[in-house]
């Protein structure tokens, strides 16, 4: 089964927001695309993700790293758990 989830997210800065980066963690979870263009002061945007629980069982947490031109020097992570049961 492949679960897609999205995070949203706001430019609260006082200067365009630029995603350079968005990847995962792991093969079972992928991003379909990252935001292209600058999100300009008070902007919203959407970052999506896919993950993929074929061959797996019980829960999983997954990350994806965001890298952007903020103040922080290292990526952000978004963290999203599922709990996969077998049928």
């Amino acid at each position: 089964m492949v679960v897609e989830v999205a995070f949203r997210f706001k430019n609260t800065g006082d200067k365009p927001l630029i995603i350079v980066n968005v990847s995962a963690g792991c093969g079972c979870t992928t991003i379909p695309e990252k935001p292209k263009s600058p999100f300009a002061p008070g902007e919203q945007g959407i970052i999506k993700a896919r993950f993929d629980s074929k061959n797996m069982a019980g829960e999983r947490r997954k990350e994806i790293f965001v890298s952007s031109n903020t103040k922080v020097k290292t990526s952000h992570i978004l963290i999203f758990r599922v709990e996969v049961v077998k049928t």
